[in-house]
């Protein structure tokens, strides 16, 4: 009964714009790398069916990182920022078309220049209080010299055990010797032991 009723209606897509007030250029930036990544290894392989696996692979995370920065420039940015930073806007349209030209192209060099207006972007973005309250990856801890106080959401949801071989680490880890998987924002905040490999297995440390 109802799918008589509407077979003629028009379908319509909407976006439900949430203010949720979590932005960051990393997510941006992930997908470029995707990019660069995907088109190294459509060149290294001689399969057919991989490279136009890579090639499909390589728009859809381009159109992804194009999306993530016109959230950014709509949504993140207000009038103040681009009248401290002149040059944002021409940055934003720098940035979008050149995620434009990745879709185009399986030059990786092409996805390396995205990764750089990206980078010239985030070095922004944390440069306002803005920024530092809605970001999530920081690239450094400290600005100043003096470590981020706000909690992110990459901060661990339970206590664990403070690793032992590691002086002066925050890691929260499963358990003492183990680092826990997807738990490795700790490395973007404190100095990584001298350890051989960083996984989901035992840490080999080499301390001096």
């Amino acid at each position: 009964m109802l799918s008589r009723l509407f077979s003629s209606a028009t379908v319509a897509h909407a976006h439900c714009d949430l203010y949720c007030g979590v932005y960051d250029p990393a997510q941006a930036k992930i997908e470029a790398l995707s990019v660069v990544k995907t088109a190294q290894k459509y060149h290294e392989s001689d399969d057919e069916a991989f490279r136009q696996r890579c090639v499909l692979v390589k728009e859809q995370r381009a159109e992804e990182a194009k999306h993530h920065l016109m959230v950014l420039w709509a949504d993140f940015f207000a009038p103040a920022h681009f009248e401290e930073f002149p040059q944002l806007h021409d940055l934003f349209w720098k940035a979008t078309h050149q995620a434009g030209e990745a879709k185009k192209s399986m030059d990786p060099a092409v996805g390396e220049q995205l990764v750089a207006y990206i980078d010239e972007i985030a070095d922004i973005f944390w440069q306002t209080d803005k920024g530092r309250q809605m970001g999530v990856y920081p690239p450094k801890c400290a600005w100043g010299g003096r470590r981020v106080a706000r909690p992110t959401l990459a901060s661990p949801r339970r206590v664990r055990p403070l690793t032992t071989h590691q002086p002066g680490s925050i890691s929260y880890q499963r358990c003492e010797s183990f680092a826990e998987v997807g738990a490795a924002w700790w490395l973007l905040c404190r100095p990584s032991p001298a350890v051989r490999n960083a996984n989901h297995w035992r840490f080999v440390a080499l301390l001096a």
